[in-house]
């Protein structure tokens, strides 16, 4: 839903996490991040030269995109240690 969208992307999940998780001292964007996180929870499909992009999270119905939201957030934090602020309610 656009609410879920907006809780994920606008100044929700994914910028609080570019703005705070460090990878090998480097900060990525929110779109690398999305990447990244559509292949650990989502899945992958395989393109013709055999390299793997991340599904896409268009395809999840509102219970499942609550779902995957929730295991980003989960990782975040846990192995991110991104604390997370001020963040709208689930649709």
């Amino acid at each position: 839903s656009s609410k879920q969208n907006r809780r994920y992307w606008g100044n929700g999940v994914l910028k609080q996490i570019a703005e705070q998780a460090t990878v090998n001292g480097r900060l990525f964007p929110a779109e690398t991040w999305h990447e990244q996180f559509k292949r650990m929870f989502i899945g992958v499909v395989e393109l013709p030269n055999g390299e793997v992009v991340g599904m896409s999270s268009t395809a999840l119905d509102t219970a499942q995109f609550c779902e995957f939201s929730d295991k980003v957030e989960a990782y975040a934090a846990t192995e991110l240690g991104v604390t997370f602020y001020e963040l709208q309610e689930h649709a």
